[in-house]
């Protein structure tokens, strides 16, 4: 018998692929390993909600979740919360990636967008990565009021790996080199080339090869063509001392816990006690 208390659905785990969200998940889930079932969106089906239902549902991303299990989640009363990456309002999950393709973004007012409204107004709570993102989905799901701002999650082994760095400084700036248009390398490389800024791209390291790199560098550039809701590069940027040059698309940008190194470390170190009050206080 499964004996589990939690279910984390998503539609990918951090063993699957190394992602932004599935580390957030990974970083949640930690220390709770024996008390939560974790199962893919495309597995989730009448079978394995009928013999869950007793149990509170932590869902992340779901773009695979179908609409018939979406229904039988509402119709059988589960509790469940919802931490919401992207914007899933969006067909594209991404309005700016949605503009560029078709010239404009109106998801709100299309068909599909009522049976997501039902589903997150049914949330127990629903967990966004900035202020900026809860903003804009209270303006395109009408009266959705459940809503609180999480961050991007870490382990606490890494941010004391990060704490612990020698961060003695060169003058390079760095730049986060990918084919990916909506990080917005060329944006990062014309800024750096019209301020005679020193800099260096990098891609495809090793976790804490990558911290490291930061830890010696003067700065981090990121200026993303699409909306970037709590990047995680942005956050061990700042957390490493480096200055960091964004533009409006990071939308944490200009929260308060992320205007200096203390608040940032102290803001980061109490999101996995934040989120989980949610749940362990909940009837």
């Amino acid at each position: 018998m499964n004996n589990k208390r939690f279910v984390f659905v998503c539609d990918l785990f951090h063993d699957q692929y190394i992602g932004g969200a599935e580390l957030t998940t990974a970083a949640l889930m930690q220390n709770r390993e024996k008390e939560i079932q974790k199962v893919n969106c495309q597995l989730v089906d009448s079978h394995f909600i009928s013999n869950n239902k007793s149990k509170k549902w932590i869902i992340g991303n779901f773009a695979s979740l179908t609409d018939k299990a979406k229904y039988e989640i509402l119709k059988n009363n589960i509790q469940y919360w919802i931490i919401e990456y992207d914007y899933k309002y969006c067909i594209h999950r991404n309005p700016s990636l949605h503009i560029l393709r078709e010239g404009k973004c109106e998801c709100e007012k299309t068909e599909r967008i009522k049976l997501l409204n039902l589903f997150f107004h049914g949330a127990q709570q629903v967990f966004y990565m900035s202020e900026i993102q809860k903003q804009i989905y209270s303006e395109k799901m009408k009266r959705l009021d459940n809503g609180v701002v999480l961050s991007s999650v870490f382990k606490k082994e890494k941010l004391e790996y990060i704490d612990n760095l020698n961060k003695e400084k060169n003058e390079k700036w760095l730049i986060y080199k990918t084919d990916n248009y909506l990080k917005g390398t060329e944006n990062s490389i014309k800024y750096a080339i019209d301020n005679a800024l020193e800099y260096q791209t990098f891609s495809n390291l090793a976790h804490e090869e990558l911290i490291r790199l930061l830890a010696k560098s003067k700065g981090l550039i990121f200026l993303p063509n699409g909306e970037d809701t709590c990047p995680r590069l942005v956050i061990e940027a700042k957390l490493c001392h480096c200055e960091v040059i964004c533009n409006d698309k990071v939308q944490h940008y200009k929260e308060e816990w992320f205007q200096n190194v203390k608040d940032c470390m102290e803001h980061m170190s109490s999101r996995y006690e934040y989120f989980w009050s949610f749940i362990d206080e909940s009837n």
